[in-house]
């Protein structure tokens, strides 16, 4: 449609649905309800110079947000089918936070010495809008190949968990109990050994193992 701002029509480029425009003025005031005092457009939607291999389907997606929000298309809104009519009714509901005494609401102040941080409404863009609708048109984006460089990471590293991680927990078990066989007191009373294993050859280290005789049991810890 357009490639600058050109009236009240701000251009916002939108990951799922690229170019989008944003109709805000304060010229558009609707003072009586019906549909003869709201706003009415023609929409030209150009089917016929449509890439079919990028889209699904034609329409156009309509979210109706406040003024000075950011839309979000992808979750909010609906959509209207070309060659058709379409009416839609609003209602507004606005909040009033009463003060003291009238009510235990406020616009925010103690917010931040409560939980520490500022209550804001941010409008962020993710790292894979980087390149505008670039993304679109090569089927990937940046935060694609970060997460696939990301998982390859995390495989790796798994895999050397796996292989240094041979040992379960009875085999360490049994371990200790050879190496205190010899030096474990047969008088009662609860007695407390701890025994250092090195196992660098398995590929796991500093394990640490406490057994107890009253009642026995063996607890293993890294």
């Amino acid at each position: 449609m357009f490639d600058t701002p050109v009236g009240n029509f701000t251009l916002f480029q939108s990951l799922d649905f690229g170019n989008c425009y944003t109709l805000e003025s304060n010229l558009f005031i609707a003072r009586r309800p019906g549909p003869m005092n709201g706003l009415q457009m023609i929409l030209q939607v150009e089917k016929f110079e449509q890439e079919e291999n990028f889209l699904d389907g034609s329409g156009v997606r309509l979210v109706i947000h406040e003024p000075g929000t950011l839309p979000f298309p992808e979750e909010e809104g609906f959509t209207l089918s070309p060659g058709y009519e379409t009416s839609i009714g609003m209602k507004m509901v606005a909040l009033s936070r009463s003060k003291p005494p009238y009510g235990n609401c406020s616009e925010g102040e103690s917010f931040y010495q409560t939980y520490g941080v500022h209550y804001t409404m941010s409008g962020f863009r993710f790292l894979s809008d980087i390149g505008g609708t670039l993304g679109l048109f090569l089927g990937a984006s940046i935060l694609s190949f970060v997460e696939l460089v990301q998982l390859m990471i995390i495989r790796r590293q798994l895999q050397d968990v796996k292989q240094g991680s041979e040992e379960t927990v009875e085999e360490f078990a049994d371990i200790v109990l050879e190496m205190t066989t010899d030096g474990y007191p047969d008088t009662p009373g609860d007695y407390r050994q701890t025994v250092a294993i090195d196992a660098s050859v398995r590929g796991c280290y500093n394990k640490q193992a406490t057994m107890d005789k009253n009642p026995f049991t063996l607890d293993l810890a890294t």
